[in-house]
């Protein structure tokens, strides 16, 4: 993490916070679908419920909703009834950009080089969430 950052946790921004949150959410996210991808759809009927794979799923998908609820909170707390408000609205202001310049306005290269890493994790666990049951069952 970037020392900028975590001297914004320790100070407690609540922005610093959310950003904390989110990032956790898409790891906790990206594990579920890997570990989701791993296990056995007969598991759950017959009662297994104390195998590796499926405990970690309920894992991740515990600590996706912890982020979730911290994610909701923060920005209560940081934007206020009008952050929320606009989380869960579908209108368009003026200001808002058109989706035709919602690519112009990415980033290709992170503002961090730990940034860049987690992004590659997340891709790559992706990936793996779909080539590593085909492995498994193939042997």
């Amino acid at each position: 993490m970037h020392k900028k950052s975590l001297a914004q946790l320790s100070q407690g921004n609540w922005h610093a916070w959310q950003r904390l949150a989110n990032t956790l959410m898409l790891v906790a996210v990206t594990f579920a679908l890997i570990s989701g991808r791993m296990m056995q759809e007969e598991w759950l009927p017959t009662g297994e419920l104390n195998r590796g794979w499926y405990l970690a799923h309920l894992g991740a998908w515990s600590v996706v909703l912890l982020s979730l609820l911290s994610h909701l909170i923060l920005g209560a707390k940081a934007g206020g009834r009008p952050l929320l408000v606009s989380m869960v609205s579908f209108a368009i202001r003026p200001e808002d950009r058109r989706i035709g310049n919602w690519w112009r306005g990415g980033r290709l290269k992170p503002s961090n080089q730990v940034l860049l890493g987690l992004e590659i994790v997340i891709l790559l666990g992706i990936v793996i969430a779909f080539v590593l049951p085909a492995i498994i069952t193939a042997r």
